[in-house]
């Protein structure tokens, strides 16, 4: 089991378009506090809004549980998770969005907006770094909108974060070259076929038992379930070419921002034209009357995405 000395906290605040921004600090039994600000901020007062310490869930959209404002971790993992390299940077802030691996700074090895955005990469630090025989089952932060980013990319992102990262020295997990990367690897055919309706039917059928309940989602009607899987495909096929454009360095930053979120508000909005009201609710934690949070922010984007556009090779 993995041993612990350090604690830690977290917290969220809200931005102006994507719901709440997450960030998490580091006490560790000796030294100085650590800031993971997750390609945002990080602060501890109590003013616009901003929620610290936040309380953590376990990972459960149904039967979640509040275990409380603070969990141990291992502070040699949450660095190397942050920085994604076996042998981390040793800083009080990982707050960076260049240099370090694919020149995206401290991304927890998720690409923004592509496999994840700060949820995740703050889920990420916070569930490999624990004293847990699965990293599955550690409690996370959970502010209001991951309930909106959980349905895109899940608690941790597009690959789960890989507690060994720290412990060996995993050269060919964190290479830049594609046929020795798994997680390149991954993402690459994430990309590349999430969109196909035999990869969404599953996908979407695990996500409506998690958020509604296996006895309901079992008995869900084909014909919803057929018009939900025909606006997945659409979206993650609107995605997937977002995807491939700003990788490709044909798509600005913002140009990838404002088409994202709006695809993100027409794939709700149908939505909310056929799902029954409280599936609604359950599955994204709105009301469908209120606008959806956006996914994604374009001053929370790493400075530049070449680097990883080539290592893809898409």
């Amino acid at each position: 089991m993995l041993h612990t000395d350090a604690t830690a906290t977290v917290g969220y605040y809200p931005t102006d378009t994507v719901g709440q921004h997450t960030y998490l600090y580091v006490q560790p039994d000796q030294g100085e506090e650590i800031i993971f600000p997750c390609y945002g901020g990080a602060r501890k007062d109590s003013s616009n809004h901003n929620v610290y310490p936040a309380h953590f869930w376990t990972p459960n959209i149904i039967g979640y549980k509040d275990v409380g404002i603070s969990v141990r971790i291992n502070l040699k993992v949450a660095r190397a998770i942050a920085t994604y390299q076996h042998k981390p940077d040793i800083r009080n802030s990982y707050d960076r969005r260049s240099g370090g691996w694919l020149n995206l700074g401290d991304c927890s090895g998720l690409v923004y907006g592509v496999s994840g955005v700060c949820h995740q990469m703050c889920n990420r630090i916070l569930t490999a770094s624990q004293s847990i025989l699965s990293i599955l089952n550690a409690p996370v932060n959970w502010p209001p909108s991951l309930s909106v980013t959980y349905w895109i990319y899940g608690f941790t992102g597009g690959v789960v974060a890989e507690r060994p990262l720290a412990e060996y020295d995993l050269k060919a997990f964190v290479s830049e070259e594609l046929s020795e990367n798994p997680l390149l690897i991954n993402l690459r055919e994430d990309i590349k076929t999430k969109h196909l309706p035999d990869n969404r039917l599953p996908e979407l059928q695990m996500k409506l038992t998690r958020t509604l309940g296996f006895e309901k989602a079992s008995k869900y009607p084909i014909a919803v379930t057929s018009k939900f899987l025909n606006e997945e495909v659409q979206f993650y096929t609107n995605k997937m070419n977002l995807d491939h454009q700003l990788l490709e360095g044909t798509l600005s930053k913002y140009e990838y921002v404002e088409q994202l979120n709006k695809a993100f508000r027409d794939f709700t909005a149908k939505l909310s034209s056929f799902l029954p009201h409280e599936d609604y609710i359950s599955i994204f934690g709105t009301n469908p009357e209120v606008p959806v949070y956006e996914l994604v922010k374009e001053d929370l984007m790493p400075d530049d995405y070449s680097r990883i556009g080539k290592a893809l090779k898409l």
